[in-house]
């Protein structure tokens, strides 16, 4: 019995976070060659009690996001498909671009798009020697809360 109430409660929870996912993740996530990750709000919660996860404020993960998406490609094939399928993270989509960065085989850049009720998705793109990796976090957390996050 509390086999099934557990699996009643994860197909519940797994269901409401679908519909979480960028248009962009759901078109990566199947793909050949392409690894996709998502993070729920409920999983940031418990990450933010774990020591040395290398997030100077662990608050942030509890509060402030909602999800994180990420879709990497080390193949080709799956950089292909991914590069492809950038253009779903554009301005004709309601993203504005932060940050470029080109240095040598690196280029990186950020992206920011305003959603409902005060809430940001903020997408960093990054490119070097043939591999790509897309990170996507939604929430209600600014460029300052960004950088809180990460200052060491």
């Amino acid at each position: 019995m509390k086999r099934l109430i557990l699996l009643l409660a994860t197909a519940i929870v797994m269901a409401l976070t679908v519909g979480a996912q960028t248009p962009f993740f759901k078109k990566c996530e199947n793909a050949k060659g392409v690894t996709t990750v998502f993070i729920t709000k409920a999983m940031l919660e418990m990450a933010g009690d774990i020591q040395g996860i290398g997030i100077s404020d662990k608050s942030l993960l509890k509060e402030k996001i909602d999800n994180t998406q990420i879709v990497t490609a080390d193949t080709s094939e799956g950089c292909a498909y991914v590069s492809k399928h950038l253009g779903l993270i554009s301005a004709s989509e309601g993203y504005d671009m932060l940050m470029q960065i080109n240095e040598k085989n690196e280029n990186v850049k950020i992206f920011r798009r305003s959603m409902p009720e005060g809430k940001t998705s903020y997408v960093v793109v990054n490119k070097i020697h043939g591999k790509i990796a897309v990170i996507i976090i939604e929430g209600s957390l600014s460029i300052e809360d960004l950088m809180r996050c990460v200052k060491h």
